[in-house]
């Protein structure tokens, strides 16, 4: 007899996603089993037999004992007539059928399904083991994997035990052959929910364990019995006797929008409080502990009071809006669910968090949008019309961006839907520590919104009262996260790693020092294998290292010492110690032979690789196929795979905690050298370890240093705080409040601060700052001496560089149009004092390319040695054969001007910003090739395009700024070098097809070789000329004669007319811009015409600066942006 277990009850879609993704994973492994999943299955079959023989055995003690009672009652009881008889045997089968155990093996995918089988893993303290003991998490309550007994449940079915009450969470559904029952789950562990006693006849019996929520690895407990059979049971208790709340406790409209019936208990303890309130509130828990819940708990609170007397919603129309800001470190969870898996890299970073977001847009418009509730996603990938932002309901987008989004609000007309906001949502408010990203959150977001909020034209709004919905990791002074974004003492909800969904455990192993760190990172590359032979179980691993350089040593290191010790942990004796069998040897084999990477090719062959950025995209993405396949077992890698590509490891090995920093990227009076890795990088690295949907429990093993190992442990296990990183851009932020408006004088400035973290922790940790304060120091002197160094020193940086100025009665402060466009581009304060200072002599292209390489952004990259020789060669290349058109000279080589020696080329670089000018100058040249050993690596190519995507918007800057400043020569070289950057070609370039899709440097040299090289001439040609010049094959001409119509504008002319003045005065001219049809463009020249018409006709709406001036003096006298596309023709100024 089945029992009436709700079949996929508790699951959302998008984790039957995840299953299905699991299981096709699962599928594309080898044929050939892992030796632990043989021993895994073997002891299943061996339980199961075990099992099969007790129950057995138990069915033969039951019977001869009801064979004896049957004989004694028979010996002891008088002679009855047949008809009492057969009413006694009548009862005593109804009786034994009442207490048969029920065989049962059922699974929440379905009834009786052995796709995937739930077990129980105990929950117990982790273990003290290894150098430096920690205990990172617990085990899951229920985790799902292959060939796993299913955990076993008692059930007892007896009509002589009384309902036992609220506690028992349970419907007379559950069971049909008695009127009344009782259930008790045999959990292990603290979170065991707590039910009833036990009942005095247990029967052995086997029952489907309770779904997993879809918010995490935390039970739902949802399995109460079918809806519309009797009355609705009381929610099950979970530990401390609380009960979890029902989503039936919700409005009825919204209860639909979940998929489950009961909140798991993260969700059920916060449920009056996120739901039943309007207090901020912050909650600290593990990953996957439901707080995407809590969160939606809280739209509900806000979105429930536009329920009318029907308890139908009235959606608010963007009068009351929420703004989720999406985290980074979820991008790879996102990413899986989108179907797409990046390729690792920093400069991917943003394209993965714009994943995130597009998954909560998609997930929440789904759901939501039924209700008439608008859900807008505002990223990178999508920029709303103001209409859109000032109608949405519910933002979803992205620190950065709505910093951005902010700042030009005013500007932009769209600064409404800011004073809209009523609920902010924060995922992972514990990043307020990461540099740069951590400050947009900090005071792009919670403080600006603070800010607004005290607006006098701001009363009324709804954003005077928002609420601030702060989740995040468990960390220590979560207290402190509540004070910041002001939630009271009981609005701080902090739960333990016991809620962790997957158990890990962290080794922190301490070494002894060796005479500098390269000789210790040496020294840890011999201590790798021990680490991964103790510590991995024969399951796959990943080894973290400091630089590229390292990862190749050290898969070098492990496969030497694999191949030394055939038939190590796990091996067969015929691959080395990560070689299982012929398959995989085979398989790696032909991975071998399918790379021209020697140092790949070397390592492969014994289970090991490596992976880090200067390697070639095919290379990475065969070295990640494998490791997913098992078939390469150990991966060196650099962290920067920790935020990016989802790989399944059960070990993750942290081989060293410094790297080297150049000189750029040392911090304020810190010399260049080795430094310890950033805190979210460790953790981010550890993470990696027994991911959810691969493992059932992870391992990570930090080695580094004996002076750090109680530092990394602490750090491991949660209890580093959470520090402020606003300290560093605190002039940045002020400008860009001033530009908004949010800031108008000192005094809002000085309450500016007290709205930011950075106030709070620096008043519990001010050595922490840099502030040094003797003992007993009173609070308000403290405030003082914040207000001197943060407020009043930072003002008077930002009015000395005339970025605002402020005056010395009132204390006003009022934005420059340099300040205006230090914030609307997100310029930092060093970067923009070398733009203002910059002199007029220095406004040639040579100039503004040095200024642009010397610009704070571009501080991440450095000069490595072995890059020197090949960027020397670059330099020293005539530009006519390819090579720099502006070579980085040699400062004491002479000047160069007014008659003297012409500067020589610098011998050899020894900067970073020199190494900027020369990559900069190789991504315009019109080079035909690359010969033996000067092609760029894939680390100076992704250096070269972050430094041009950066570089444009630094341009952009740049341009208006010179501009402003009347400075004709300087804003035409920022314009020209922008459009250069944007482009990758000179302006002047005989090669400009090489802007057109699918033309790169050798097609580019083979178009201009037959006299196609620029797009006019390109657009005159024969299509299949074109296509015999370039070598490829019909329709390659027509489609390219396309793609440079539909890059280019229409044609126009610019005729310049002079009406009145005379030579050496002033003269009154006219200009006037015209658009031509194709009739009209054949009439190329006219009187008065500056510098013709533009040959070619396209049909691209594209924006043009137009600039006029006097180059003798260097006067700009207009300057004006239009579109060539719907501008009104004629234009005349």
């Amino acid at each position: 007899m089945q029992s009436s277990w709700p079949s996929g009850a508790g699951f959302e879609p998008r984790q039957l996603d995840d299953r299905q993704q699991h299981q096709q994973m699962q599928a594309a492994l080898p044929q050939q089993q892992h030796p632990l999943q043989q021993h895994l299955q073997q002891q299943h079959l061996m339980q199961q037999q075990q099992q099969q023989q007790q129950q057995q055995q138990q069915q033969q003690q039951q019977q001869q004992q009801q064979q004896q009672g049957r004989l004694q009652h028979q010996q002891q009881t008088p002679h009855q007539n047949p008809q009492q008889q057969q009413q006694q045997q009548q009862q005593q089968q109804q009786q034994q059928q009442q207490w048969r155990p029920r065989q049962q093996t059922l699974s929440p995918f379905g009834q009786n399904s052995d796709q995937q089988r739930v077990h129980p893993v105990p929950l117990r303290p982790n273990t003290l083991h290894g150098d430096m003991p920690l205990s990172g998490g617990f085990a899951p309550l229920y985790n799902t994997q292959r060939d796993f007994q299913p955990p076993q449940l008692q059930t007892y079915a007896s009509p002589q035990q009384p309902y036992g009450g609220p506690q028992h969470g349970f419907q007379p559904s559950w069971q049909d052959d008695g009127p009344m029952a009782h259930i008790d789950h045999s959990l292990q562990g603290p979170l065991a929910p707590s039910f009833a006693s036990q009942p005095p006849h247990p029967a052995q019996g086997s029952a489907p364990p309770p779904p997993l929520h879809p918010y995490g690895g935390l039970p739902a407990l949802n399995h109460l019995g079918s809806a519309g059979l009797g009355d609705e049971p009381t929610a099950p208790m979970q530990e401390g006797g609380d009960r979890l709340r029902a989503v039936r406790e919700l409005p009825e409209v919204f209860q639909p929008l979940f998929s489950f019936r009961y909140f798991n208990l993260v969700q059920s303890e916060c449920f009056d409080a996120v739901h039943g309130s309007d207090a901020s509130m912050v909650v600290a828990a593990p990953t996957g502990s439901g707080k995407t819940g809590v969160m939606e708990l809280a739209l509900l609170r806000l979105w429930g009071k536009r329920l009318d007397a029907e308890g139908q919603l009235q959606p608010p129309q963007g009068r009351t809006k929420a703004v989720y800001l999406a985290p980074i470190r979820q991008a790879a969870r996102a990413s899986r669910i989108l179907g797409a898996l990046p390729l690792v890299g920093i400069l991917k970073l943003h394209e993965r968090m714009r994943a995130l977001v597009q998954e909560r847009h998609l997930d929440w418009s789904a759901r939501f949008g039924p209700l008439g509730l608008s859900v807008v996603e505002l990223s990178g990938d999508s920029d709303p019309e103001p209409r859109e932002l000032e109608g949405a309901d519910l933002i979803c987008t992205t620190p950065e961006k709505f910093d951005q989004t902010s700042r030009t609000a005013k500007e932009a007309g769209s600064a409404g839907f800011l004073g809209d906001i009523s609920l902010l949502l924060i995922d992972e408010v514990h990043l307020l520590h990461e540099a740069g990203r951590g400050a947009c959150l900090e005071a792009g977001t919670v403080c600006r919104l603070k800010m607004l909020a005290g607006l006098p034209e701001m009363a009324g709004a709804p954003v005077t009262s928002v609420r601030c919905l702060a989740v995040s990791a468990t960390v220590p002074n979560a207290a402190d996260i509540g004070a910041w974004v002001g939630a009271p003492p009981g609005m701080v909800r902090v739960y333990g790693e016991e809620l962790r969904p997957v158990k890990l455990t962290t080794h922190v192993k301490g070494y002894a020092p060796a005479k500098n760190d390269f000789l210790f990172e040496r020294r840890l590359s011999d201590q790798v294998f021990g680490v991964v032979a103790e510590h991995s179980k024969g399951r796959p691993a990943l080894v973290f290292c400091s630089s590229r350089t390292s990862t190749t040593d050290t898969a070098q290191a492990i496969a030497k010492e694999a191949q030394q010790r055939r038939g190590g942990p796990g091996g067969t004796g015929s691959g080395g110690a990560f070689v299982r069998g012929a398959a995989q040897q085979q398989r790696l084999q032909q991975a071998a032979a399918a790379t021209k990477n020697k140092a790949l090719q070397a390592v492969l062959p014994w289970g090991v690789a490596f992976h880090n950025a200067a390697m070639e995209g095919d290379d990475r993405a065969l070295v990640e196929g494998l490791f997913r396949e098992a078939a390469v077992m150990v991966l060196c890698t650099t962290s920067t795979l920790a935020m990016g590509v989802n790989l399944p490891a059960h070990l993750v090995v942290v081989k060293g905690t410094r790297r080297y920093v150049g000189g750029r990227d040392s911090g304020p009076g810190e010399a260049p050298g080795y430094a310890e890795y950033a805190r979210h990088e460790v953790l981010q690295m550890v993470g990696r370890a027994g991911r959810p949907q691969f493992d059932t429990e992870g391992v990570a093993v930090i080695m580094t240093q004996r002076s750090t190992a109680a530092r990394y442990g602490q750090l491991a296990a949660g209890q580093e705080e959470v520090e402020s990183c606003l300290l560093e851009s605190v002039a940045e932020h002020v400008n860009a409040e001033v530009v908004l408006g949010t800031v108008r004088d000192v005094s809002m400035a000085i309450a500016w601060l007290k709205t930011t973290f950075l106030y709070v922790r620096i008043r519990k940790n001010p050595g922490r700052y840099g502030l040094v304060l003797p003992p007993g120091t009173p609070q308000s002197e403290v405030d003082r001496l914040l207000r001197d160094r943060l407020v009043l020193e930072n003002v008077s940086t930002l009015v000395k560089h005339a970025l605002m100025t402020t005056d010395d009665e009132s204390f006003e402060l009022k934005p420059t149009e340099a300040g205006r466009l230090m914030a609307r581009h997100f310029v930092r304060l060093p970067t923009m004092v070398t733009f203002v200072t910059l002199p007029r002599a220095s406004s040639s292209m040579a100039a503004l390319i040095g200024a642009l390489a010397r610009a704070d952004e571009y501080k991440g990259i450095m000069l490595r040695r072995t890059e020197k020789k090949l960027l020397n060669t670059i330099n020293h290349r005539p530009y006519a054969e390819g090579g720099c058109r502006f070579p980085v000279l040699d400062p004491a080589a002479g000047s160069g001007g007014n008659g003297g020696a012409p500067r020589k080329v610098l011998a050899r670089i020894q900067r970073p910003d020199e190494k900027i000018q020369i990559l900069v100058n190789e991504a315009l040249s019109d080079r035909q090739g690359q010969g033996p050993g000067e092609a760029l690596d894939y680390s100076l190519r992704q250096e070269q395009d972050q430094l041009l995507r950066v570089g444009q918007r630094l341009l952009r800057c740049m341009a208006k700024l010179f501009a402003s400043d009347g400075r004709l020569a300087a804003a035409g070289n920022a314009v020209l070098l922008g459009r250069a950057l944007r482009q990758r070609v000179w302006e002047d370039s005989g090669q400009q097809c090489r802007q057109l899709p699918n033309v790169g440097r050798l097609i580019g040299h083979k178009l201009q070789s037959a006299g196609f090289g620029t797009l006019a001439q390109l657009l005159a040609a024969d299509p299949r000329r074109v296509e015999l010049a370039a070598q490829r094959a019909y329709p390659f001409g027509a489609t390219l004669q396309a793609d440079a119509r539909a890059l280019l504008p229409p044609a126009t002319r610019l005729r310049l007319r002079q009406l009145s003045g005379q030579s050496g005065g002033p003269a009154e001219c006219e200009l006037t811009l015209t658009r031509l049809d194709a009739a009209g463009a054949a009439d190329a020249d006219g009187e008065g015409d500056v510098g013709g018409i533009a040959a070619a006709s396209g049909t691209a709406d594209a924006a043009a600066t137009l600039l006029v001036g006097c180059p003798g003096s260097d006067a700009l006298l207009l300057h004006r942006n239009v579109r060539l596309g719907s501008f009104q023709s004629p234009l005349q100024v």
